[in-house]
């Protein structure tokens, strides 16, 4: 099994990295960790972002506690954050993203949707967003679904890994 967690570097993303490096633990999975740097810039400074992060991700895969030992590596790409995580999943054929929970932005939110809300929609991979302090390995998991066409691509790709 694969399993992407992205970053914006965050304390909301470092969450998110460290249950997923609980989750790649308990199901031998390998994982990449995943910076989008924002395209809509000079080059110049598109690259240096690129160039600083990819140090910023090697850093966390062996100061995280979680992710040490583990099969990983790291990614960053240009590009719209939702598109960039969509195109690196396909890229490296994932099975899980793993994202925290977005801040809130109320104008973008209401009209643009969240990040992790256009890459479940968008997208046809399992999401599993990350709110909380990582306390311990999951012993039971809910999935919540309905009836719209994300739900059902997800569902799809879940049943597939069993």
């Amino acid at each position: 099994m694969k399993i992407l967690a992205t970053t914006d570097f965050s304390t909301r993303s470092q969450r998110a990295l460290r249950r997923a490096g609980v989750l790649a633990r308990d199901i031998a999975a390998e994982i990449t960790l995943l910076h989008v740097v924002d395209d809509d810039q000079p080059s110049a400074l598109v690259d240096l972002e690129k160039r600083e992060a990819l140090k910023y991700l090697e850093e966390q895969m062996v100061s995280i506690a979680e992710l040490q030992g583990l099969k990983c590596d790291s990614a960053v790409v240009a590009g719209d954050p939702f598109d960039g995580i969509l195109k690196a999943a396909e890229a490296r054929s994932i099975d899980l993203i793993v994202m925290g929970a977005h801040r809130k932005q109320l104008l973008r939110d209401i009209f643009v949707g969240t990040t992790i809300e256009r890459v479940i929609r968008t997208g046809s991979y399992p999401v599993l967003m990350v709110n909380a302090e990582v306390e311990h390995s999951y012993n039971q998991v809910m999935a919540a679904v309905d009836m719209s066409m994300p739900s059902a691509r997800a569902s799809r790709r879940r049943r597939k890994l069993d």
